[in-house]
Order: structure tokens, then C-alpha cells, then sequence
């Protein structure tokens, strides 16, 4: 059975394999783009080559709107184009068939949702946080632990109008996940205010994915600020500073993470905490700082 939108099938736009067609070249043209972009940063690329590129990545995109506007009516179609802009570091033109996406899209559906979180995250990736986060407040509404959602919100929340662009890697920004998630921070839920700080500490574990390391470092700070006993606030802040090139201040606070696990008893955290520990150690060009001994009973 062919699905249905507004008044008209899939297959009266064109035809079946028609539209599934062009969803197969909407995302092999985003995988080609996101493939000579990272071509273009190599050492020894030539002006020749790097121009080649240019014009190549101009032809994808030119492909991707002749795509899109062959089925404007096929929320599948208008989904792959939205998350391929996005991911081509066009968030204006993935705004655009974001909007057309939710347009197409059940009312407070999960479709409806993802393609709600695309618009937030091409606002986002503008600067344009008022905007982000009210697509996040609409999401979470109707699914309040939508993990893309509860990322916008935090990564907009309070921060105006304008501000600094986040790059997001193409595989995170398919509309099939928009974007991949973060692994899970998981609070001991003896906290009262387990839901908070476990909000601020995803949202800090999603920032890194997308790159926006500032943000990934704040977001763990917030978490510390509501319980400072929580050592995996400490563990987010330790891995955002990394990132940004401060080891030493990573491992200072590393070893507040392990002590904060050994007092509070949750030993499985730390093999994770010493090998983070050693490995920043290492390429600061320290020695491995030994474990304490053991005392004998």
C-alpha cells in the first residue's frame, strides 16, 4: 500500500520508485559532499582539485533542490533534504524543507517531531537560539524525554538571538536520526533532582558531538552547580576541556571525578575515570600517575 498526503499518493507525484529514487540520491549526494569537504582539508590538495570539488559540491546541491521539488508533497523526500542541507552546512535551505517536512507531517507525531528538531538544529546552527529553542519546547511538549529535543533546549536555552554557529557532522544530522544521540548519562537515582542534572549532562555529551566544546564545558558546569558530589559532571567538564586543548585543567578535574566516585561508593566508574586519567596524561606528556596501594586487612 502506497502512503497517503494530502489528498494525493506517493505515486500520483510521479511515481513509486520515482520519489524512493530520489531519497537515494538526496543522501549518496549528502555522503559525496560531506566526502569532499573532508578532501578539501587535506595537506596536499591542490587549488585545481579544491576548485574540481567546489564545483562538484555546487552540482550535489543544485541536485538536491531539483529532488526536492520534483515531490513537495512527500514528507519522506522533503525529510532527506532537509537533513542533507543541514549537513551540507546549508541550514537556510534545510529550514526551508524542514518547514515543508512538518507541514506534511501527522500533527504531534514522531515524524512530526524529528522533523520539528531539523528546524530547531538549522536555527541552531545559524545562531538563531530563540528560534531553536522554541522548536524544542513544542517537541518536548508532546514527548518530553525526546533526547534531540532536551539537546535544543539546553543548547538554547538563555542564550538571546545571536551567537557563534555549531558545526554537526553529516552522519549526525540525517533526517533517519537527527542527530545521533549521545550516549546516556545515567545519575544514581537517590538524587531528588536526578532529572535535571542528567538533562544538562546529555546536553553536555551532545554538544561535544556537535562540536560546540564551549557549550559541552558549561552544561557539565551547570550539572556540578546542582549537586557537586555528582562525579560525572566533573567527568563532562574533564572530556570538554580536553577538547579544547586544556589537558592540564581536564586532568585536575578528572581527579575530582575519581574522588567523587570513590566517596560515593560507585567503584564501576572508575577503570573508565583512570583510563581517561592515563590517556590525557600521556598526551600531555606526563607519567602515569601510579594508584595508591590497596591497604591489607
Amino acid at each position: 500500500m502506497v502512503p497517503q498526503t494530502s489528498g494525493s499518493t506517493y505515486a500520483d507525484q510521479d511515481n513509486v520508485g520515482g520519489w524512493q529514487e530520489a531519497v537515494t540520491q538526496i543522501k549518496a549526494g549528502a555522503g559525496e559532499h560531506q566526502q569532499l569537504e573532508d578532501r578539501n582539508k587535506a595537506p596536499d590538495i591542490t587549488p585545481a582539485e579544491r576548485q574540481a570539488n567546489a564545483a562538484r559540491q555546487g552540482a550535489i546541491g543544485e541536485q538536491l533542490d531539483r529532488n526536492a521539488t520534483r515531490f513537495p508533497d512527500n514528507p519522506v523526500v522533503q525529510g532527506a533534504a532537509a537533513g542533507a542541507a543541514l549537513s551540507m552546512n546549508q541550514p537556510e535551505k534545510a529550514q526551508i524543507y524542514a518547514d515543508r517536512w512538518e507541514s506534511l507531517a501527522k500533527p504531534d507525531s514522531p515524524e512530526w517531531a524529528k522533523a520539528v528538531n531539523t528546524g530547531g538544529f538549522a536555527a541552531l546552527k545559524t545562531g538563531d537560539f530563540k528560534k531553536s529553542e522554541t522548536a524544542a519546547r513544542r517537541v518536548l511538549d508532546k514527548f518530553p524525554k525526546d533526547e534531540d529535543a532536551l539537546f535544543l533546549y539546553h543548547a538554547s536555552k538563555g542564550r538571546g538571538k545571536s551567537g557563534p554557529t555549531i558545526a554537526a557532522p553529516a552522519a549526525a544530522l540525517m533526517p533517519a536520526a537527527v542527530p545521533a544521540a549521545a550516549p546516556v548519562v545515567r545519575v544514581p537515582m537517590t538524587d531528588p533532582r536526578v532529572r535535571e542534572i542528567e538533562g544538562h549532562l546529555n546536553g553536555s555529551a551532545q554538544a561535544l558531538k556537535m562540536g560546540d566544546y564551549e557549550l559541552a564545558l558549561k552544561q557539565a558546569e551547570k550539572a556540578a552547580g546542582i549537586n557537586p558530589n555528582e562525579g560525572h559532571a566533573y567527568m563532562q567538564q574533564a572530556l570538554a576541556l580536553a577538547a579544547l586543548q586544556r589537558l592540564g585543567q581536564a586532568l585536575s578535574i578528572l581527579d575530582k571525578a575519581i574522588e567523587k566516585f570513590k566517596e560515593g561508593g560507585r567503584t564501576e566508574e572508575l577503570p573508565g575515570a583512570y583510563s581517561l586519567s592515563a590517556a590525557y596524561r600521556n598526551q600531555n606528556g606526563e607519567p602515569k600517575k601510579p594508584r595508591k596501594p590497596r591497604a591489607r586487612r
